[in-house]
């Protein structure tokens, strides 16, 4: 009876080791899990310097896995998705980046859905994106504001048709050119330009391109060859 017991209480203290073992196995196996998913948010909240939280430079990789970007199919070098450092009341971002330079420009839309044949709003909103661009940057290098189409000069009615048709302008510039001025962050030129995509609707473009964006180019230039 004695030596029953005694068995008994061997297998129960060995059954305790076991779940105490399987326990802390697990306790490890959890904390390790939640030191992998901080790590994985800390490099998911990682931001630079630059316009929207990016930075001239970033690797396609990074780009992609720890920002999310995606590429865009139908543009070589070109890549869409959410940057770390979104603005309010900006619709939708982009990067160009290739496998040599990372990235060299980046850019957002601002959706302007209701218009008039006048461009009053898409004008509006070109001014209010580049005050707060100039809050940053400094006074714009250059305004343009013009009517290519010699027939309607003098007709403003016809001002949102004609930007639709690429016919006159609206845009702001910094950097570049001989007024050119010194940007921050290896940003060679900053652009907020108006576009129509019909007579009731638009949006307006802001863009930086980097210092690296001419290699940029010649980079897809080259790649785009090479697929022929």
């Amino acid at each position: 009876m004695k030596a029953f017991n005694l068995a008994a209480l061997l297998v129960v203290a060995f059954l305790a080791s076991s779940s105490d073992q399987a326990n802390a196995g697990k306790k490890k196996s959890v904390e390790a899990d939640s030191a992998d998913a901080s790590t994985a948010k800390s490099e998911a909240q990682k931001t630079y310097d630059g316009p929207f939280g990016l930075a001239m430079g970033i690797s396609v990789a990074e780009l992609q896995d720890v920002y999310g970007f995606r590429r865009d199919g139908k543009k070589l070098g070109y890549f869409v998705g959410q940057p770390p450092k979104p603005v309010s009341g900006m619709d939708s971002y982009f990067a160009v980046a290739t496998k040599g330079q990372g990235v060299c420009k980046i850019g957002a839309t601002v959706l302007v859905e209701i218009t008039n044949e006048f461009g009053d709003q898409i004008k509006a909103e070109a001014d209010r994106v580049a005050e707060l661009v100039q809050l940053k940057y400094g006074k714009y290098t250059e305004k343009v504001d013009y009517i290519k189409n010699d027939d309607h000069k003098g007709r403003s009615d016809f001002w949102t048709y004609d930007l639709k048709r690429q016919l006159n302008a609206y845009s702001y510039h910094w950097g570049g050119g001989k007024k050119g001025i010194a940007l921050p962050g290896n940003i060679k030129s900053i652009e907020v330009v108006s576009v129509a995509t019909a007579l009731e609707e638009g949006y307006i473009l802001v863009s930086y391109e980097f210092n690296n964006f001419n290699d940029c180019l010649a980079e897809i230039k080259k790649q785009n060859s090479s697929n022929l």
